[in-house]
Order: structure tokens, then sequence, then C-alpha cells
């Protein structure tokens, strides 16, 4: 329970519909980019709110996924592709606003993909990967469709990383006894390492970065800028 005697899992669904929404508006703004019909938008929208998911609901084979039974997911994904077709969102107070609907959709998401794990019997690994299916798979379902390389694959701020930080605190503190603790620490931490990521410009070094065509050359400066230096050492400043 939190303040006002709210179920958390009330507070989750809240902040699960608002990353929908962030995260349909995303899809959105894409789709005005790309110049797409009013279709187009729909579909982007759709696949970047609720595509992750709607795999994590597949693989679990639990059911219909949630985001077919409950209306509100799939009604707050047309509206924000309705928004974004009618408004041009775009400035700087969606430069302020996206970042933090994103981070708080991904804790959300993070803690509801492996809770779902979790509770249908499954292990802490495939709670991990569910859990970060769930946060992924809507932005890389849509970069897919884009005929673009997913975003969640490199070049970007830590994001995936995150989203497996996060489900990690969610299956420890649930083994130890405490999934109330476990889902809002999963959260908060899962956020926070998510705008941290952003705000410090934290990424992963790709595979070149670790190639001996780049590691040899930077040892080779280093090596011959020391010999250069017990060549010539530095002349002793003496005063007059």
């Amino acid at each position: 329970m939190v303040a006002g005697s709210v179920p958390v899992s009330d507070v989750l669904r809240v902040l699960d519909l608002a990353g929908v929404f962030g995260n349909a508006v995303l899809g959105g703004v894409i789709a005005r980019r790309e110049r797409l019909d009013p279709v187009g938008f729909a579909t982007l929208a759709l696949l970047s709110g609720l595509g992750g998911g709607m795999i994590r609901d597949v693989l679990l084979q639990r059911g219909t996924p949630v985001a077919l039974t409950d209306y509100a997911y799939v009604l707050t994904a047309f509206a924000a592709a309705a928004l974004t077709f009618v408004v041009r969102v775009e400035g700087r107070w969606w430069d302020r606003v996206w970042p933090v609907i994103d981070a708080l959709a991904l804790g959300c998401w993070a803690v509801a993909g492996a809770q779902k794990a979790l509770d249908a019997g499954l292990g802490w690994l495939p709670a991990v990967l569910l859990g970060t299916i769930t946060v992924a798979g809507g932005g890389a379902l849509r970069d897919i469709v884009l005929r673009r390389v997913p975003a969640v694959l490199g070049g970007n701020t830590l994001y995936v990383t995150c989203a497996v930080v996060a489900t990690a605190v969610l299956v420890v503190l649930d083994w130890l006894g405490h999934p109330t603790v476990g889902t809002i620490a999963a959260v908060l931490i899962g956020a926070g390492l998510c705008l941290l990521a952003r705000w410090r410009g934290w990424i992963l070094p790709t595979g070149d970065a670790w190639s001996p065509a780049r590691v040899v050359p930077v040892l080779t400066r280093g090596r011959r800028r020391t010999r250069r230096q017990d060549e010539n050492p530095p002349t002793e400043r003496r005063d007059s």
C-alpha cells in the first residue's frame, strides 16, 4: 500500500498507461517525420506503446494479452496517435517532459514484465528477459517496421541496461520476501538510472572499441609519448 491507502498496483497502472501514452506519442512523432497517413500514425503508436507488452503476454501463454482485454490501453495509444496527427508535438516542453515519462515507463514496464513471469512460476532469468522485452520490444518493432536498426541495439544512452538492472532489483527483493518494496525500488532505480544515463550521456562501447585496429594504436601512441618524455626530460626551472 502507498500513501492515501491507494494500492501499489493502481499506481503502477496509472504510470503504465502514462508510459503507453508517452511512447505512443513518440510513435506519432516519428510517423510525422516519415510523412505517414493516419493509418501509419495509429500503427506506429500501437507498436511503440503496446508492442513490448503484447510480445510478453504471447510468450507467457497465460491468456489473451492485456492490451486486448483492457480497452484503456488501446484507446490510450489511439488518443496519442490522434493528438500527434492533429498537433505537431515538438519543442522545449516535449524535450523536458518526454524523458521523464519514458524513464517512468521503463521502470513500470520492467516491473510488470518481471512480475508476470514470477507469478507464472518462472525463474529469475525468464523474469529478467520478459521484463526487458516489455521495455524494449515496442520500440524495436516500430524500428523494424520502418526498416531501421532498432535504437535499443546501440548508439544511444543506456536503456536496455536500465531495464535489466530494474528487473534484477525486483527479482532479488521478491526472493528475499519483500515484493512491494521490490516493486517500488525497481521502478525508482530503473527510472533514475535511465534519466542519469541521459544526463551524463552514458552509452555502451561498440564492438570496434575493443578491436586491435583501435586499441593497438592508442597503446603505441602512449608508449611513444612516454619514450619521448624519458629522452627529453623537462628542464628544471630556476629562478634568477
